[in-house]
């Protein structure tokens, strides 16, 4: 009884872990960059939705459609500048912490951030899709 519960256990935390990673893959994937002409049909789709639900005059379209806009370029805007400094930080750091440390450790240091950056990744393109 014992056996059989330790190995469904085991199975279920080995289905937890491939299916995370199966799930940062499939999310990496279908995370591609839009393109500008993307970001403008779904902001259409999303101003078109509102005007069904909200019943939503002209004017208001046209203004909805503006601000909307705006708001999203503000948005690359800031993920640009604030991924660049983030970077330059992540980087100092590096710097700073290779100091420190020996040559076998700067080694085993190195595994260790590669699954950190695989993460980092991801953020990429999440933000990228902006």
């Amino acid at each position: 009884m014992l056996r059989r519960a330790i190995t469904i256990l085991l199975v279920m935390a080995f289905i937890l872990v491939f299916s995370k990673q199966l799930t940062l893959a499939k999310m990496m994937e279908s995370k591609k960059p839009r393109s500008k002409s993307e970001r403008v049909e779904k902001i259409k789709a999303r101003v078109e939705l509102m005007t069904q639900q909200l019943k939503l005059n002209e004017l208001q379209r046209k203004r909805i459609t503006e601000i909307l806009t705006q708001n999203k370029e503000e948005i690359i805007r800031l993920l640009e500048e604030t991924g660049s400094k983030i970077a330059e930080l992540k980087e100092r750091a590096e710097e700073q912490i290779d100091t420190v440390l020996t040559e076998q450790q700067k080694k085993i240091y190195r595994n260790m951030t590669k699954e950190e950056d695989e993460e980092d990744e991801y953020l990429k393109v999440y933000k990228s899709n902006y």
